[in-house]
């Protein structure tokens, strides 16, 4: 799949989904690859709420390893579900840059001891301020780099603090790093009602939803494969994507574009080669996390 991508500094995503009623959690890493993110390794608890990196420590590991010949530097970004100090701590251990949400309500403490919550620090919407060499939390004093603005906020939502760390130089790029997270939320659509339904999954056992999630990781990256193949010709997108401009995520390019062969001509389904190419793409739609 990654064959090509040895000088490209790739960007992975850690996040959660719930399926069955929220009884069972998946918790996966990805690829970021054309505004959607390609999963690669996964793991699925009974148990809802937050985890521990040790739950989850040799997926990470055995994907760090996998990655390491194949692959640039890795950025991995996370939520702030994944907000306890022993998060960044793993990470670098395993050798990736991070880019870790954190709560508005965190305590940041200065090398001359003084502290104070992120949400006194007096950053206004619409601004974004930026502090190198601070410690995290007024207990850890994990040393970390902290870039602060607020989202924009939409129809659902108001707008808010949003912090975020890492061990990289405190930067408007870390926040528009950031904002890359919301590639898996699509992701986790598409497997879900915009693609293969899977959480109206009837499975209970985590094991068996497990090994359900291969045959559905291997479907999304054929869709990918097809996606790249029709975006690349004007022609072939514009059969299921009309318009002037494209409006459609590569993997609803690959899937329609599948969806289509099978109904009228199953000799235009270009076979399953599980090859992606390293493509950036502007969304489709503008992102509305960020001022």
């Amino acid at each position: 799949m990654l064959q090509g991508w040895q000088a490209q500094a790739v960007t992975l995503i850690l996040d959660g989904s719930m399926v069955y009623g929220e009884r069972l959690q998946i918790f996966r890493l990805s690829l970021v690859h054309g505004n959607r993110a390609i999963a690669l390794s996964w793991r699925v608890l009974a148990s809802p709420g937050v985890t521990t990196p040790q739950r989850l420590s040799r997926m990470l590991r055995r994907a760090a390893r996998w990655l390491r010949p194949y692959v640039g530097s890795v950025t991995i970004l996370v939520d702030r579900g994944f907000r306890d100090c022993d998060w960044p701590k793993f990470f670098e251990k395993t050798g990736w840059n991070h880019v870790v949400r954190v709560a508005h309500n965190t305590i940041v403490t200065w090398p001359d001891g003084h502290a104070c919550r992120i949400d006194e620090l007096g950053v206004q919407p619409g601004q974004q301020r930026f502090w190198n060499h601070v410690l995290l939390t007024r207990e850890h004093l994990w040393p970390t780099n902290l870039s602060v603005t607020w989202t924009t906020g939409d129809e659902r939502n108001l707008p808010e603090i949003l912090a975020v760390i890492s061990n990289q130089p405190a930067h408007p790029a870390r926040l528009r790093h950031y904002a890359r997270r919301m590639d898996i939320e699509a992701s986790f659509h598409d497997d879900k009602l915009g693609g293969f339904d899977m959480d109206h999954t009837r499975l209970i056992d985590s094991l068996r939803l497990e090994r359900l999630l291969l045959p559905l990781a291997l479907a999304s990256l054929w869709c990918h494969q097809i996606g790249e193949m029709v975006l690349v010709s004007d022609h072939l997108r514009r059969i299921i994507d009309p318009g002037p401009q494209r409006e459609l995520s590569v993997f609803q390019l690959g899937l329609r574009w599948m969806d289509r062969c099978l109904d009228t001509n199953l000799k235009a389904l270009p076979p399953f080669l599980a090859r992606l190419h390293p493509i950036r793409l502007s969304p489709a739609k503008k992102r509305p996390i960020l001022n």
